[in-house]
């Protein structure tokens, strides 16, 4: 979530008594709304924003933050209105584009989450995150090959984002790539040696390159960790 320094500093340099006075309202509101946010306390961080939006309709940041308040209380409609709102008024805020298409990817709209995060990347959003997220969209699409490009800049941008690595194992399994998928595999279980879905990747990457004995090793940990994806393989392919 983007501090509100920088959109203070424009107001101010705007040199309106009247606007350094919301300002001056403006901010406890949103410090409050950012820190109840923080804490996971949703619905009162949606409270904040929202006298936050009632003391200023303009400022298009407290819709954005508010839109991401509703989306982690599954109120899907409200924040897709939030984020609407943003675009309408700011057709280039490449954040709002970000949001929007995490919503749809919540809402299983993989096409639509797709469009957006190709405007959001379009217009500068170039962080690990959108990377991340537009190749999942890709894969929910049977696009693995695509996504390939997407978790290889996101890992660039990011070279210790474990989830990163697992998903483009994931994407390389799909494409028939198994020995680059295994290299995915182990360096996210060197990033995070207890993550149970790299176990069961790198796992069943094994089982692809006929490496039996190494590949139920890792789905017995994984299965251990509670992934019922290892145990469902272990039980079918380590008899």
């Amino acid at each position: 979530m983007k501090n509100f320094f920088f959109t203070v500093t424009i107001l101010f340099l705007m040199g309106s008594s009247a606007i350094a006075q919301k300002v001056s309202l403006v901010n406890p509101s949103l410090d409050k709304a950012n820190k109840y946010y923080d804490a996971g306390l949703y619905k009162e961080a949606i409270a904040e924003y929202s006298k936050t939006i009632y003391i200023e309709p303009s400022f298009l940041q407290a819709y954005n933050n508010r839109g991401l308040a509703k989306l982690e209380l599954n109120d899907f409609t409200g924040a897709l209105a939030d984020f609407n709102k943003v675009i309408s008024k700011e057709p280039k805020n490449a954040e709002a584009y970000r949001n929007r298409a995490t919503l749809k990817i919540r809402k299983q709209d993989y096409a639509g989450a797709l469009t957006d995060y190709d405007k959001a990347v379009a217009l500068g959003a170039d962080d690990a995150d959108a990377y991340f997220n537009r190749g999942i969209a890709k894969v929910f699409m049977n696009k693995s090959k695509d996504a390939l490009a997407d978790f290889d800049k996101s890992i660039s941008l990011k070279p210790d984002a474990v989830d990163s690595y697992v998903e483009r194992g994931f994407a390389r399994m799909n494409v028939g790539e198994n020995s680059g998928a295994l290299a995915d595999f182990n360096q996210a279980i060197k990033l995070n040696p207890k993550l149970a879905t790299a176990l069961y990747g790198r796992g069943y990457s094994q089982l692809m390159l006929n490496n039996k004995t190494a590949a139920c090793t890792d789905l017995q940990k994984a299965a251990q960790m509670g992934s019922k994806e290892a145990r469902d393989l272990m039980a079918k392919s380590c008899k």
